[in-house]
């Protein structure tokens, strides 16, 4: 296993200390279509994962910016507190951690290594947009476990804490605050951390996608962030979705307990006083949003946007989506987390002659696959490929991608149209999904 503290936004080190003891990735979504029979007016295709891969970007209309105005700024808690000064005050007791707790590694930081991603895992670029260390950032104290919650060894998630100090009390509440506008910039949506004496404290139940071997796999999240004094505390729990699905009460009790235990450490090294978890008000649910629908074909050997679609000719439906949250996080230390799930239905309109109405006849309704984009920002979609083989199927069509999450649902639809056409490939050119490639 790679040990090392790694990025979880960016880059792929991070994915091999990621998921314990699993040999495969699981997608979260189903990669086929259900046991039911597809209509056989379309035909859902499965190309190789390096075809559809080169797809670099969706459509310029489908992309969404993550930004919540009028975000309040955090404060700093209280009465002037006294200052944090060593590394190893804000360090959590090994024996205050949960059970079935192993350690990985554990230290004190300089203000760079702060900055580091290999160093600490919440560092600039991961739930940070701002560097520690251009905020006055003095030191810090990381630890990082795999804590392993049932009998299967293979029942293990991560854990992460890292405790820092700055110059001043205003710098530390400054990163906190940094840290809640970095998450709601990604459309993530905060909760309460029922810490009775930090006000300030922000947790966030939130997935990481990312691509592996072709497939869309969700990573779950548990980060709670907050500051006291000069200190900023910073806690995660994380593991791939089905594992941390198997038992997230469990895991839950087990993040109540090192947040308690965080928030100890910090309030006893800033002279505060830490207390009991208090009453706050309940999370929202989490909710899911497509955020458009774009129809693809090859044109001229590459993929792009169409409103036209030929008879036998591949066409690549893709909705990009988001969530506000993967979860909810109780008082109680009960943690409840969701899979999103997507469907497609394509529907051919018929013209109205007449008196006379036809109704619209469905031409597929499955399940869609979840998948991520090769590109950096690893923006989560559903999809589903395929080709219309019947050409008295031509005419005006509508293509609606629903996607729901826990008690959340949500629809988009595009209008597209498909017309009978034979492919004729010029001399140096070969039919291939519907359209010609230059022969090489």
């Amino acid at each position: 296993m790679n040990s090392r503290h790694v990025s979880p936004f960016g880059g792929t080190a991070w994915r091999k200390a990621l998921i314990l003891g699993a040999a495969a990735l699981c997608v979260a979504m189903p990669a086929t279509a259900s046991a039911r029979t597809t209509p056989p007016a379309f035909h859902r295709v499965n190309l190789p994962a390096s075809q559809w891969l080169r797809l670099v970007h969706l459509a310029s209309g489908s992309k969404r910016t993550h930004m919540l105005t009028g975000l309040p700024a955090l404060k700093d808690s209280g009465a002037p507190a006294p200052d944090v000064s060593s590394a190893s005050a804000l360090q959590i007791p090994w024996s205050t951690w949960p059970s079935g707790t192993k350690q990985v590694s554990s230290g004190a930081l300089t203000a760079a290594k702060l900055d580091d991603p290999n160093s600490n895992f919440f560092s600039y670029g991961n739930t940070h947009q701002a560097a520690y260390s251009r905020h006055g950032a003095k030191g810090g104290y990381q630890q990082q476990a795999t804590i392993q919650f049932g009998s299967n060894s293979e029942d293990t998630i991560q854990a992460y804490w890292t405790g820092s100090y700055f110059d001043t009390a205003a710098n530390a509440a400054i990163m906190a605050n940094d840290a809640v506008s970095t998450m709601h910039r990604q459309g993530f949506s905060e909760q309460p951390c029922y810490l009775a004496d930090e006000s300030s404290c922000h947790l966030f139940v939130f997935p990481i996608a990312f691509n592996s071997v072709g497939s869309g796999v969700f990573v779950d999240v548990v980060y709670a962030v907050w500051n006291d004094g000069n200190a900023l505390g910073e806690l995660a729990m994380l593991g791939e979705d089905l594992i941390m699905q198997r038992d997230p009460n469990t895991i839950g009790g087990d993040f109540k307990t090192l947040v308690a235990q965080g928030d100890a450490v910090v309030a006893a090294a800033t002279g505060a006083t830490s207390g009991p978890a208090g009453s706050q008000p309940a999370p929202a649910d989490p909710s899911i949003g497509i955020d458009g629908v774009d129809l693809m074909h090859y044109a001229k050997g590459k993929l792009t946007n169409t409103s036209i679609l030929k008879v036998r000719e591949t066409g690549f439906f893709v909705a990009p989506f988001h969530v506000s949250a993967i979860g909810t996080y109780t008082q109680d230390g009960k943690l409840t987390l969701y899979n999103a799930r997507g469907r497609v239905q394509i529907v051919e309109h018929f013209v109205q002659t007449g008196t006379t109405r036809k109704p619209d006849k469905v031409l597929f309704d499955s399940p869609a696959t979840f998948d991520v984009t090769a590109t950096g920002n690893n923006t989560p979609f559903l999809q589903v490929i395929g080709t219309f083989d019947d050409p008295s199927d031509t005419g005006s069509l509508t293509a609606t991608f629903t996607g729901t999450l826990g008690s959340s649902s949500t629809t988009h639809s595009l209008d597209f149209t498909l017309k009978s056409a034979k492919v004729h490939c010029p001399q140096g050119y070969h039919a291939k999904f519907g359209t010609c490639f230059k022969k090489k």
